[in-house]
């Protein structure tokens, strides 16, 4: 289960070691209370298919052991309204631009 899966991550990492899970949006609250009390300064970022549509997908990035607060950045939209991939997303695809953080 996710609970277990996040224990897991915690015995492999580092002092202050980084997590990084790509999930389902709808799974946002299970994802958040396997990592509470585990992780620290988590940052959120949604991920939607095209700017009018509800997010699909959530990126969460936390820290072990760190108090910093939870912050939620701007969303990573996919495609535009032409169909094809966002100039950011087409960059992060092509490995010419890594995911931004804030």
């Amino acid at each position: 289960d996710l609970d277990g899966w996040i224990k897991a991550t915690v015995k492999l990492l580092a002092p202050r070691g980084r997590l990084v899970v790509i999930h389902r949006a709808d799974a946002l609250p299970c994802l958040l209370a396997a990592m509470e009390r585990r992780f620290g300064g988590l940052a959120l970022r949604f991920v939607h298919p095209r700017a009018d549509a509800p997010a699909h997908r959530v990126l969460v990035k936390g820290t072990l052991a760190s108090r910093a607060p939870l912050c939620v950045l701007p969303p990573l939209v996919l495609h535009g309204e032409d169909g094809r991939f966002t100039p950011e997303a087409e960059a992060i695809h092509r490995g010419a631009a890594p995911l931004a953080w804030g």
